[in-house]
Order: structure tokens, then C-alpha cells, then sequence
């Protein structure tokens, strides 16, 4: 085990990392680690792989790829700081038990910026792309929630008058008895990575309220695609740091086109100069968390320990409890398919289905990614953008991992492969 010291952090390695050999370390038993801040166990799962990971006490999770298994495959082990036993005094084992641990993935070529990093600014400045129906919403669910976590909304539209309208409109909004609302202004276009958030919820045109069947996500990706191009490159062009949040549908294709569009450059070769693979997240996945327990009220179904994992649309599955004994097939299959087909209904009343969306899955689980708590949103697992409960720690992503039941491990596998499908052919036809 090699140990290196650099600033006010520890890197635990079973391998030489050559740009930190002047920095290794060989402990001394009056050694004092008090002003160590954070550490970092180094191991490598992919170029195309998260940076950053928080692990919580299990030496399991250590594996040579960033697999679906971190997710569905969860057998506790031994702390990874017992594992130092062998090599470190005990003073300092016990100095190292109080602080958090994370993995970080030293085939990133940009790992060491992630070292001692920040978490995401607050109170945040969030930017919105797209004042249509979901954005405006969004805007609102964000100005009336956003008094501890939002200091300013940055309003963008191409439609000029759409700014001001909502400047104005969301301007006038106060309470009484005093408010902390977060300031909203209008912004010009290459203002708009200057934020710690920016929400992309603009769309080429949503499928009319005839079409009441298939997915009509997939339908809007072949135009939403392009406009995610165009910003997912002025966030490389501008070296943006912050979360790039994808609300417009399909959130986890569109979060991996974000991620792949970023870091190719003008000729098309992916380079890793652009996002980070952690700082895009897809925000779709809370309206159908929301909505599996919707039905799962009407029906009189215990939802209590309910999950929902996927996409948002064709493939989510619903659960009415994920872990081993816990769960019933039936009930999760009959609620995913409700919960798949709710947002049909609401066209076939003749509306669009955007209010519950634009708050569940984006202000509402935006504002709990911002303040840490755990939320529904689509992060990179393995390179597949894939939704699951989740939270941002100072320090990195950690995903919620359960001794799931093996009947859902396997609904959760296909979903998982058919994303990677889907992405894989639309990487090959004309739509890209």
C-alpha cells in the first residue's frame, strides 16, 4: 500500500501514481494526520468514469470498471480504513476514521483537479435555458423553495419577451409577512455559464396531444439532441465547473449526449477536455417516483420503502420494495405500468403533462442535489446515464445500494442494457 500526501489530503494506492511519487509518505509512529482533511482511496475504473465517489464502509465496492453492479450488487465488506490496520499506526487508523473517504478514479486524466474539491456552491446561482411550459414551472418551483439554497435565477429564452415576462412576473412574487426569495434576472446568451447550476430544459417541440401511444420521449430526442450540442460545447468553451442539469425529455439519453457532445472537439475526437462525467444529471426520474406513489395511495398499496430506477418512460421500473424478501413482483409490475402511462392520460384530457415534472423531477430533486439530500435523478454508472436515489456529497456522488431481491436485479439489468441499446443505435442512425 503506497501513501501519499498532497495538500491537506491522504491517497491510499496499491499502485504507483507516478505524477505524486515526490509525495509518497512513509508514516512514523509520532506522526500526527490532524490538519488531513480528506481521503481518498485511488483505483481505476475508466476514462469514462466518475472522478469522484463516496464509499460508505465497504471494501466491496472497489472493482476494476464502474459496472451496474455497484448498484444492484451491494455485500457489505470490511471498512477499507480497517484495511490500513496493516500499515498505519494506531493513532493515526483512529485520526483516519473520522473523516469521510471516497474513491477516486486516477484513469480520469483530470483527477488531481478533483482533489479536495468543493461541493456545489450555496447558495446557488442557478440558470435556466428554455422559458417554456416546463421551464417557467421549473422557475417557479425553484423561486418559491430556493429561499436557503438559491441566492439568484437566471432567466434565458430566444424569445426576448419570454425573459422579460417571467422577470417581471416572478419579480412580483412576495410574501407577506417577508420572504428570502432568490433575485431573478434576465440574462444575455454568454452569460449563461456563469452559474453553479445550469438547467437545460429547452425543446425543439413536444409531439401534439394526438399522439397517445409509444414513447414520446424518444420522439423528441432527435431535436433536442441537436440543441444540447450547442450548449453542452459553450460549457466547454466557457471551462464550466458546475452541475449541468438536464430536465428536457429524454433526460437520460439527452444527460449522456451532454457528457460525449462536451468532450469531443472540432474534429470529433473525444478528448475528456469538456464536462466531467459527475457534473451531468438528469432530472427526470422524481415525477415517477411521484407518481408510483400516486397509485400506489389509490390502490392502498404500502409504498413506504417504494423505488424507482431508469428512465424516465419506457423501461423505469417501480418497486414496492427493493430489498431481498421485501419484494412483490406483482404490485411493482402493475404500478410501473400505471406510473409509465400516467402522463398519457393527462394528454388524453387534452393538456400537456409538464406541471408535476418540471417540480417533482426539477425544482424539487434540483434543490436536494444542491442541499445533499438524498433525490431521483439519472447519473453516469459505467457510462450509461441510469436513475436511481442518489445524493451529492462534498466530496462526491454516492448512490443508494440495497441487498436488492433477484427477480429486481433483473428488471433493473435490462433496463440498464436497453438504455445502453438505445444509445448505441442512435449513435449509428441518422438521428445523430
Amino acid at each position: 500500500m503506497r501513501i501519499y500526501r498532497y495538500e491537506d489530503c491522504l491517497i491510499l494506492s496499491e499502485q504507483s501514481i507516478k505524477s505524486l511519487e515526490k509525495n509518497r509518505i512513509f508514516p512514523e509512529p509520532d506522526d500526527d494526520f490532524g490538519d488531513i482533511h480528506s481521503l481518498y482511496y485511488a483505483i481505476r475504473t475508466g476514462t469514462h468514469s466518475k472522478v469522484l465517489t463516496r464509499f460508505v464502509d465497504d471494501s466491496d465496492a472497489m472493482e476494476d470498471k464502474e459496472t451496474l453492479r455497484y448498484l444492484v450488487d451491494h455485500k457489505r465488506g470490511r471498512s477499507i480504513v480497517s484495511e490500513l490496520e496493516r500499515y498505519l499506526p494506531v493513532h493515526l487508523i483512529q485520526a483516519l476514521r473520522s473523516l469521510k473517504a471516497f474513491f477516486i478514479n486516477i484513469d480520469s486524466p483530470r483527477w488531481m483537479e478533483a482533489l479536495g474539491s468543493a461541493p456545489l456552491s450555496r447558495p446557488a446561482k442557478i440558470n435556466i435555458m428554455g422559458l417554456g411550459d416546463v421551464g417557467s414551472t421549473l422557475a417557479v418551483g425553484l423561486l418559491l423553495q430556493g429561499e436557503n439554497s438559491v441566492a439568484e435565477i437566471g432567466l434565458y429564452d430566444l424569445d426576448e419577451k419570454r425573459i422579460e415576462r417571467w422577470v417581471i412576473e416572478l419579480g412580483q412574487i412576495a410574501r407577506g409577512s417577508g420572504d428570502n426569495f432568490p433575485k431573478v434576472r434576465g440574462l444575455k446568451h454568454d452569460e449563461l455559464m456563469d452559474c453553479d447550476v445550469f438547467a437545460f430544459t429547452a425543446t425543439a417541440g413536444i409531439p401534439p396531444l394526438s399522439v397517445t401511444t409509444g414513447d414520446v420521449r424518444i420522439i423528441q430526442y432527435e431535436g433536442n439532441s441537436k440543441i444540447v450540442d450547442e450548449y453542452a460545447l459553450l460549457a466547454r468553451s466557457k471551462g464550466f465547473k458546475g452541475l449541468f442539469a438536464v430536465v428536457s425529455d429524454p433526460v437520460d439519453l439527452l444527460s449522456r449526449r451532454a457528457y460525449d457532445s462536451s468532450n469531443r472537439n472540432e474534429y470529433g475526437a473525444f478528448d475528456n477536455k469538456g464536462l466531467l462525467p459527475e457534473q451531468v444529471m438528469g432530472f427526470g426520474l422524481g415525477v415517477m417516483y411521484g407518481r408510483a406513489r400516486y397509485f400506489a395511495r389509490e390502490m392502498d398499496f404500502n409504498f413506504e420503502h417504494g423505488r424507482a430506477y431508469g428512465p424516465h418512460g419506457k423501461g423505469l421500473v417501480i418497486a414496492n420494495d427493493s430489498l431481498r424478501g421485501q419484494y412483490d413482483p406483482k404490485i411493482s409490475e402493475k404500478l410501473t405500468h400505471m406510473t409509465v402511462e400516467a402522463n398519457l392520460r393527462i394528454r388524453e384530457l387534452g393538456y400537456k403533462p409538464y406541471i408535476a415534472p418540471a417540480l417533482a423531477s426539477g425544482a424539487l430533486s434540483i434543490l436536494d442535489a444542491l442541499e445533499g439530500r438524498w433525490h431521483y435523478s439519472c447519473v453516469s454508472i459505467g457510462g450509461v446515464y441510469f436513475g436511481c436515489r442518489n445524493r451529492v456529497t462534498p466530496y462526491g456522488l454516492e448512490v443508494e445500494r440495497k441487498m436488492m431481491d433477484p427477480k429486481l436485479v433483473r428488471r433493473i439489468t435490462d433496463a440498464y442494457e436497453e438504455l445502453e441499446n438505445q444509445w448505441r443505435f442512435l449513435q449509428s442512425s441518422a438521428l445523430v
